[in-house]
């Protein structure tokens, strides 16, 4: 008998599984502007809920819970103004423990032909910080509900001071490391394999930004808001493990007159085969209360671009290129003899025009596993994505051999 129930069970699991409303898979980021929040000031916590599952949410409520820290409550929004409302589709309420619902449909990550899908409407809470408070303290968030089994939870540190955070990378926010690939259950997981080919590399990292509160636009109106970094960033160099090694030769070349867009366009003519990762970029530019009248909404412009294996200039051995709002960027490797000739990744950046506030950066392993077929952009699509790899598929991506080399970056 038992021998015969496992697999009804199983089979009931996967008919609920094949519903287009079951088995979203969360991923909760919280931000708070990157910035020290000042004593007896405002501040303003976004909550961005992604679905990176392969099954939309069900419509039942997408449920978040927000712990601020001591000293922080919540301010509700003015009623009369249309335009103060805590993310469309959201609804919140309490003080110190805050939870918010909404009813929205969001589709999977998979479902959409861009860089955008999968991804819940922002949610906005308000705070207020007691002339008192001080230190850091965790907030933590978590995300329910909507058809997920598993919820997930972010917890961040945030400082209280009347000092300003100052030019740099948040504390704690620099992540890199290379990873093997996830499935449906299993979640991608850092590899140390010595002379495996990782499915992909990521570096990640948020800067400091500086918060100004601005004059309502008209009375009874709540404050508009500008966040910004505390500078720009001008160049970014990246240390990777010594052994750890790309292969420029492993995939095709895009030529430069291919990698020219038209007009204000991230798009290019560079052969979907010829893309070799992506990059997101959180950019901001005159951002105003949740993005009513503004450049950007409040917790910045996401742009995700390709990120493209380029024909070097003379005497460079790499050039990996992308294209991000009226600038193109590039990645230029070199050795580094002070780390053991580690690879040293450099990044010059020079736009003011986008001042960079959140940087993520993939690069895939193997270019041409059909698995990020889903992330490949060709401009013959009009900037869908999903564009499949037609050349041989070689590896890109190699850990060293020495397991005695350290793997930190």
């Amino acid at each position: 008998m038992r021998l015969l129930v496992l697999p009804a069970l199983l089979v009931a699991f996967l008919a609920t599984a094949s519903s287009a409303s079951a088995f979203p898979i969360y991923d909760v980021q919280t931000r708070w502007g990157d910035q020290n929040l000042k004593p007896g000031g405002t501040g303003e916590f976004v909550v961005i809920v992604h679905n990176n599952g392969i099954f939309a949410t069900n419509g039942s409520p997408i449920t978040v819970q927000l712990d601020l820290p001591p000293g922080v409550t919540r301010v509700a929004p003015l009623p009369a103004d249309p335009e103060d409302h805590e993310g469309a589709g959201w609804k919140c309420e309490g003080t110190s423990t805050v939870l918010c619902a909404s009813n929205e449909i969001v589709p999977s990550v998979r479902s959409g032909k861009n860089f955008d899908s999968g991804v819940a409407n922002f949610l906005f809470v308000r705070v207020a910080i007691d002339p008192g408070a001080s230190g850091t303290h965790a907030v933590t968030t978590t995300v329910s509900g909507g058809g997920g089994f598993i919820p997930d939870t972010d917890v961040d540190q945030v400082p209280i001071s009347s000092e300003p955070a100052g030019y740099g990378p948040v504390p704690g926010s620099f992540r890199a490391d290379v990873y093997t690939g996830g499935g449906l259950f299993a979640p991608a997981e850092r590899t140390r394999q010595a002379g495996s080919h990782p499915y992909e590399l990521k570096v990640d990292f948020e800067m400091n930004l500086r918060h100004q509160e601005l004059p309502p636009r008209a009375p009874g109106e709540s404050t508009q808001s500008l966040t910004t970094p505390e500078e720009h960033i001008r160049t970014v160099e990246t240390t990777l493990p010594r052994g750890l090694i790309g292969n420029p030769e492993a995939v095709p070349k895009c030529e430069p007159k291919d990698f020219l867009r038209s007009g204000l366009t991230s798009y290019t003519g560079c052969p979907p085969e010829t893309q070799v990762g992506v990059m997101d970029l959180e950019l901001s530019n005159g951002t105003t209360k949740h993005g009513f009248g503004g450049f950007a909404n409040n917790p910045g412009w996401w742009s995700k671009v390709a990120v493209y294996n380029l024909v070097p200039p003379k005497g460079v051995p790499a050039d990996f290129g992308f294209h991000v709002a009226l600038a193109d960027g590039h990645i230029y490797p070199k050795l580094d003899p002070e780390q053991g000739y580690s690879i040293k990744a450099e990044v010059p950046y020079t736009s003011d025009l986008a001042p960079v506030r959140h940087a993520k950066f993939t690069m895939w392993g193997v270019p041409g596993d059909p698995a990020h077929d889903e992330y490949r952009y060709t401009a013959a699509n009009n900037g869908e994505l999903g564009a499949s790899f037609n050349a041989p598929i070689r590896p890109f991506l190699t850990l060293g051999m020495d397991c005695t080399a350290s793997k930190r970056f």
